[in-house]
């Protein structure tokens, strides 16, 4: 009989939230003091993906706008940390389904957001004591799909790959996964940029709580 994983290593974005509104409000006052045209919430998902410093190269490329990334992703980080909790909001029945996997299973989160803001997402939420390691963007200088963030969280919880789960949206998660030996699960929702069935996922979850069917 297969043994339960005692880890579940979740991603953030995507994933557990829809952080879209104060994503994009963030973004288009940035992009509002450069004179630049705001983004529509579908030309933002289509930028998103490779954190907020991906996210400011991919936009000033969709605006063809001959400008450095640098000073934007400062101001960028600026405002979202003013409103990353704002409107952040859980999908469906992600609360009810952490709370159940709480009872069971020891949970990490795993996530390109940097520090600052997912701290004050997961407080805002009432969810930071439900993660036993946090690992954000920062905490290594490399995003995911590189591994180095979700090795972290296995060298912190002093687990190897065969005694964890990943649930991603995207390749970024899936890459990452498959870098460190971990199973993945891919959520029917989020912002994959391709159909999730091609992401090598071990099975598509419909919603979060058919995840202990398989764990």
């Amino acid at each position: 009989m297969r043994s339960t994983p005692p880890v579940v290593i979740f991603d953030l974005d995507g994933t557990l939230i829809d952080s879209r509104p104060p994503l994009l409000a963030s973004l288009n006052e940035v992009l509002w003091v450069h004179g630049l045209r705001a983004l529509t919430e579908t030309e933002l998902v289509d930028c998103m993906g490779r954190g907020l410093a991906g996210l400011v190269a991919r936009t000033l490329r969709l605006l063809d706008a001959d400008l450095p990334v640098e000073p934007l992703l400062v101001l960028l980080r600026e405002r979202y940390d003013v409103h990353c909790a704002a409107s952040v909001r859980p999908f469906a029945g992600v609360d009810a389904a952490l709370k159940r996997l709480d009872g069971t299973h020891r949970l990490a989160l795993c996530t390109n957001k940097p520090r600052v803001p997912t701290d004050a997402v997961l407080h805002h939420l009432g969810w930071a004591h439900r993660f036993e390691v946090v690992a954000a963007l920062g905490d290594v200088a490399v995003a995911k799909p590189h591994p180095a963030l979700l090795q972290r969280v296995l060298d912190t919880m002093h687990i190897g790959p065969e005694q964890a789960v990943m649930v991603g949206d995207t390749r970024n998660d899936a890459g990452a996964a498959a870098a460190v030996g971990i199973r993945f699960f891919a959520v029917a929702w989020g912002y994959a940029q391709e159909p999730v069935h091609t992401l090598g996922a071990h099975a598509v979850l419909p919603n979060l709580a058919a995840l202990r069917k398989w764990i």
